[in-house]
């Protein structure tokens, strides 16, 4: 991504740490032969420290306790940061493991696509500039903030069926 372009996140979330191999190599697809700086952090403090080994390794790390979050860096890719966060990292009130992709909105918008997909996926979000604010309350169609100005586009899995809607920075 070029330094004068507009950065998106993507957001997913899913319920069970397993399900982060799946989601990781679905993100980083397009970046395969991309290298990857890899870190963790073991609290909210964000004191990372470098992780040897590969995506699979810090994934391991990160679901058996080792670390509360880990980032993926690289340079020549997009996403180029990927962030993975445990449920209710720095008490976001968020139950679900977290991810976050700093991206272009075409790799977003193409990574929205097919997280939906994925059957593992709570929710999945698009948003300009930042993540949004979200906690535990906001995962139903009722809840959800979809009238939040950084929102480019959201599905959020309720009642059995996803909810999709574009949101106040669809055109952004």
């Amino acid at each position: 991504m070029n330094a004068t372009a507009r950065l998106f996140v993507l957001e997913a979330g899913v319920t069970d740490g397993s399900d982060l191999h799946s989601l990781t190599k679905v993100i980083f697809a397009a970046c395969a032969d991309a290298t990857l700086d890899i870190a963790g952090a073991r609290s909210s403090q964000l004191d990372y420290e470098t992780v040897s080994g590969d995506v699979s390794d810090a994934v391991e790390l990160l679901t058996a306790g080792h670390f509360s979050t880990i980032r993926l860096r690289t340079v020549a890719c997009d996403p180029s940061i990927l962030n993975i966060f445990r449920p209710n990292f720095d008490e976001s009130n968020i139950p679900l493991w977290t991810v976050t992709a700093d991206c272009s909105r075409e790799s977003g918008a193409k990574l929205f696509s097919v997280l939906q997909q994925l059957p593992t996926v709570s929710y999945v979000v698009l948003t300009v500039e930042e993540s949004l604010d979200l906690s535990a309350e906001h995962f139903t169609e009722r809840s959800f903030p979809w009238t939040d100005e950084r929102l480019v586009k959201a599905a959020v899995f309720d009642g059995g069926h996803w909810q999709i809607r574009d949101g106040l920075s669809s055109t952004a």
